[in-house]
């Protein structure tokens, strides 16, 4: 990569901490509700509150945050993910104390009695704004809260801002027009010239690290400009019990995750927020971050822990971006943990879920952003020899955040493994055995007892789903003799799971396979 040969750090400023207004519960009619509720008739996150006793509950905030842009001048930014990371993404001031106002949408149990104290407070993807309704964390009594960070990333040659503030002004301007995020011009940013981001969709490939991809991602940060001081603003409402939040003083813990596009603003709050973002008391504003399938900060966050999990796919992203991957810590508390037979969704739907949602319907990501976005609204057809992923995974993501806990609570430290084998002489740089299939990292037991090899892109258009190419039933037949003796062997391998804290005996069910 080409640079100048003197950096300009950009000026960061203090964080704005004066607490938001913060309104709400927000009513709910017949004729407004909110985007992304968790209680849509008929899906599988509405019955599981029923189950729990949970409610769900939207406010609105009202405050004033930084606009941040890139926080280092003088790089010849080139097209790339490594190219903007050397920019620091949301690192640098570029307008101070501007208004804002945004929601947050919440779900909680019903009964105080029954929280835990531990709180998901996370910032919501560019394009999916969904409370994260899960049974490991509704069991517990955790309560999940999404804010929205995203004023509207621009997409496709008419540069159309698409989820964020402008996916609830589209959706619903009664209910949602008060929100806004203050303006934050393109120009800040090396690679967002007018007509730039334009002209990088004509060859965006999603399922790539190189190209285009590296304008985009400064669109990514671009539109999550304000997001920085906020989050900040809402964990300190959240972890000084805040009494316009219905918690009754009884929160302890705090947590935050993001996947994919997810961590485009994760990554750079953890780098370049989270310690100027420390309370009064001294306590961190997050106590834990989960940062999934997505860009791995490189600071360790002051008195938190910081879990990175990616599947092969990224693993190979990482490598063609030369990207480095630093051991694990015990002081400071970091894990890195790698998915060999993973695509950038790491899990087939929970059968459950695909079950309670047969026939509602539900917002898919390809019918926010406009037609024609490869990868997103244009899939393709899919491969004559390749199926999509299968197995179930979900409860190793689950067997993670138990884990947190306990070392969080108990001084219980996670588990560690080897990385991805690397052999710089394959093609794309893995290591694989005789199957196709990935070596080291966390075995799951479709690669220790595999029946197909498995692929990190079902496609060249579909590229952020995994696919697999079965093994013929000839093939099952000299490997394991019977079905009976196929599936005993995958138990096993899930009862060892179970043994060494990947996953939780609770949930093992979702991965046995049926006879």
């Amino acid at each position: 990569m080409q640079t100048q040969d003197k950096f300009e750090s950009v000026p960061r400023g203090q964080p704005v901490l004066t607490p938001p207004k913060i309104v709400g519960p927000i009513p709910v009619s017949e004729d407004s509700v909110p985007y992304g509720t968790a209680l849509q008739p008929g899906s599988y996150s509405a019955a599981l509150m029923k189950k729990y006793d949970y409610v769900e509950e939207e406010y609105f905030l009202f405050g004033y945050a930084n606009i941040y842009g890139p926080s280092v001048k003088g790089v010849n930014v080139e097209q790339g993910v490594s190219a903007v990371e050397n920019i620091k993404p949301l690192g640098g001031l570029v307008q101070p104390r501007m208004p804002y106002a945004t929601r947050v949408l919440m779900v909680r149990p019903r009964d105080n009695a029954k929280f835990s104290g531990r709180v998901h407070a996370y910032t919501f993807h560019n394009l999916n704004a969904y409370v994260s309704v899960e049974r490991n964390l509704l069991r517990v009594g955790d309560a999940v809260l999404g804010l929205e960070g995203c004023s509207g990333t621009r997409f496709g040659p008419l540069e159309t801002p698409s989820g964020g503030i402008a996916q609830l002004h589209k959706v619903d301007l009664e209910r949602y027009r008060d929100l806004h995020f203050s303006y934050a011009n393109p120009l800040a940013w090396p690679d967002l010239k007018p007509g730039k981001l334009a002209e990088a969709f004509k060859t965006m490939d999603f399922g790539s690290a190189g190209g285009s991809s590296g304008v985009f991602l400064q669109e990514i940060s671009r539109s999550y400009a304000q997001a920085p001081d906020v989050i900040t603003q809402l964990a300190h409402a959240l972890k000084s019990n805040n009494p316009a939040f219905p918690f009754e003083g009884k929160v302890k813990r705090l947590f935050n995750f993001g996947a994919s596009g997810g961590s485009t603003i994760l990554q750079p709050y953890i780098d370049l927020h989270h310690n100027s973002g420390m309370m009064t008391d001294g306590r961190p504003p997050f106590d834990g971050y989960l940062v999934l399938v997505g860009l791995l900060p490189e600071t360790r966050p002051k008195g938190a822990i910081l879990v990175y999990m990616e599947s092969e796919g990224e693993f190979i992203t990482g490598i063609n971006m030369g990207r480095s991957y630093p051991p694990d810590t015990d002081n400071p508390p970091f894990r890195i943990y790698q998915i060999p037979g993973t695509g950038h969704v790491i899990s087939a739907p929970l059968p459950e879920v695909t079950a309670a949602q047969a026939g509602t319907e539900l917002r898919d990501v390809g019918k926010i952003v406009p037609e024609g976005i490869v990868g997103l609204s244009d899939r393709g057809e899919a491969p004559p020899d390749v199926l999509p992923y299968d197995k179930i995974n979900t409860p190793i993501i689950w067997g993670l955040w138990n884990n947190m806990y306990t070392w969080i609570e108990r001084g219980v430290p996670m588990p560690k493994l080897p990385r991805i084998k690397r052999n710089p002489k394959a093609p794309d740089g893995i290591e694989r055995d005789e199957y196709g299939n990935a070596l080291g990292g966390l075995r799951t037991p479709w690669v220790e007892v595999p029946d197909a090899t498995y692929r990190a892109k079902f496609s060249q258009k579909n590229p952020l789903i995994p696919g697999m190419r079965p093994f013929s039933d000839q093939k099952m037949k000299e490997l394991y003799g019977t079905r009976e003796h196929y599936l005993q062997l995958v138990n096993e391998k899930i009862d060892q799971m179970i043994r060494n804290r990947w996953i939780m005996a609770e949930d093992a069910d979702l991965m046995r396979l049926k006879p």
